[in-house]
């Protein structure tokens, strides 16, 4: 990962891998890695995953995003990534099981990764799916078909269950004492 970065960059990166935990006032060492959650770890891994749009035509050499029209080859795969987070689609989920998993395989095994079988599956877009805390599902209107992207079921009741536990908490508190505990929470 360290020689995919440039060298003026390597240092800081290295002592962030070699920085250990700190929880609780007690430091604990690592040899390698990062925590999971840790602030690094959403930069180490773009670091990790760069050049994973380019393996299907999607962002050319120097970096710059090909709509399908100018990709060479793979006009009908697009590939969204958040650090470590990813959607692929494709026109059908052949194409996805027979050309782009064992593509992504590859890509990941040359960097010592792999594809989470629990986390890993293929959806359409009838049948929905969730990312980054949204569910995503194509409907039909009348005339004309609509993506719909609402906020995760399980996370707006996980959400309310904490504003209630905040509230239940502090029936006698001030106004002013419950919006500063409720901020955080509102806004993460």
């Amino acid at each position: 990962m360290l020689e995919r970065i440039p060298v003026h960059f390597r240092g800081v990166v290295r002592r962030w891998l070699r920085a250990g935990v700190v929880e609780f006032e007690h430091h604990e060492p690592t040899t390698k890695g990062t925590p999971q959650g840790g602030v690094i770890s959403p930069t180490l891994a773009n670091i990790a995953l760069d050049g994973m749009e380019r393996l299907f035509g999607i962002e050319g050499q120097g970096g710059k995003y090909l709509t399908p029209r100018d990709r060479p080859g793979n006009k009908g795969i697009s590939l969204v990534r958040y650090a470590d987070d990813l959607l692929v689609f494709a026109r059908n989920p052949f194409e996805v099981e027979w050309y782009v998993r064992p593509k992504l395989q590859r890509f990941l095994a040359n960097r010592g990764l792999a594809l989470s079988d629990a986390k890993t599956r293929v959806a359409t877009r009838t049948g929905g799916f969730n990312f980054l805390g949204f569910a995503v599902k194509q409907i039909w209107t009348k005339y004309h078909k609509i993506l719909l992207v609402t906020p995760q079921k399980e996370k707006v009741k996980h959400l309310l269950a904490r504003v209630k536990a905040i509230l239940s908490a502090n029936k006698q508190a001030t106004v002013e004492n419950v919006i500063k505990l409720l901020n955080p929470v509102i806004r993460g």
